[in-house]
This record gives structure tokens, sequence and C-alpha cells, in this order.
């Protein structure tokens, strides 16, 4: 039987607790301060809070499962989504978002801009 060393179970615990003080520390953003200044934000974790729009919920040619919808801001703003998955969210529903922003992102062949890759899609009340 092989014994796995020591240092890869503390690897393990480490790489953890890091992922949960990530997301922990994701900074709440209004939608408006986003959109008004995106180089302020791009590549940070941000959370943002507002209503879900546009949700598309969709599967890759591939068999993956993705959605990307908006979220709108009190005032009328609003900021593409990308997730991974289906989140249980609706047409009009409060949600919390979090995940890293992004000016440009280039995907093989395509490109987007001042999109938000989601990490966790909350509905909220």
């Amino acid at each position: 039987m092989r014994r796995v060393p020591r240092n890869c179970w503390l690897v393990s615990v480490g790489f953890s607790l890091l992922l949960v003080s990530i997301l922990a520390s994701a900074a709440e953003v209004s939608i408006e301060a986003l959109v008004a200044n995106p180089a302020q934000f791009d590549g940070q974790t941000v959370t943002l809070r507002g209503t879900a729009a546009a949700v598309k919920a969709t599967t890759s040619p591939k068999g993956n499962d993705y959605t990307t919808f908006q979220v709108k801001g009190a005032r009328g703003a609003a900021m593409r989504v990308f997730s991974w998955g289906h989140p249980a969210i609706t047409e009009g529903a409060p949600v919390e978002v979090t995940g890293v922003f992004q000016r440009v992102k280039r995907v093989g062949r395509y490109t987007f801009y001042d999109e938000i890759e989601a990490s966790s899609v909350k509905r909220v009340r």
C-alpha cells in the first residue's frame, strides 16, 4: 500500500482555506459603480446584488451546462454574468452573484467584454 506524504494533506487543507477566504473577501460592489469604472475592478472577485434578467440556460455541443444572464440594479444599470451549470434562478428573481469580473475574456475564437464569471449565484430575498 502506498503511503500519502503528510505535506499533501497540508497542501489540500491550505488550498481549501484559501478558496474559502477568497469567496469571503469578495468586495460587494454596486452595479452602477462597476459599470461606471470597470477598469478599477478588472480581474477582481466582486459580489453584486440585483435582479436577474435575460436568463438563458444552455448546454454546449460538448454537453457542458452553462447559464448567461444579466444582473440589473435599482437604477437600471446591468452587468453580464456567465455561470457554469444551471443555477436555480428565474427572470425577475432577486440574486446575489460572486465571481471574477473581466473587461476582456478570450475563449477560443470568442471574445467577451465586461462580464463576471460567477463562482456563486444565489437567489436572495
